[in-house]
C-alpha cells in the first residue's frame, strides 16, 4: 500500500481505531455523529487503497505490532 498523506481527523479517528473504540465512543471524542465516523473511516481506507474493513482492521493490528506510525 502507497504511503498517503492522511489529515489531522484521519490520524485521529486511526488512533482511536487501533485501540478498539467503538464508532459512538469515536463520535463523542471527536465532537461528531456515528454517520460521519463511518464516512471518515471510508475515506482513510479509500487513502489506503482498502476496500475491506478487514484490510483496515489487518493494517492496523501489523502496524501497531511492527511500531509503525499511520
Amino acid at each position: 500500500m502507497q504511503r498517503t498523506k492522511l489529515t489531522a481527523r484521519g490520524k485521529t479517528l486511526i488512533e482511536l481505531l487501533r485501540v478498539n473504540a467503538t464508532p459512538h465512543q469515536i463520535a463523542s471524542c471527536m465532537a461528531l455523529r456515528p454517520k460521519t465516523v463511518s464516512t471518515y473511516k471510508r475515506s482513510v481506507m479509500h487513502k489506503l487503497g482498502m476496500q475491506k474493513n478487514l484490510d483496515l482492521y489487518h493494517w492496523l493490528l501489523y502496524s501497531s505490532l511492527s511500531g509503525g506510525n499511520a
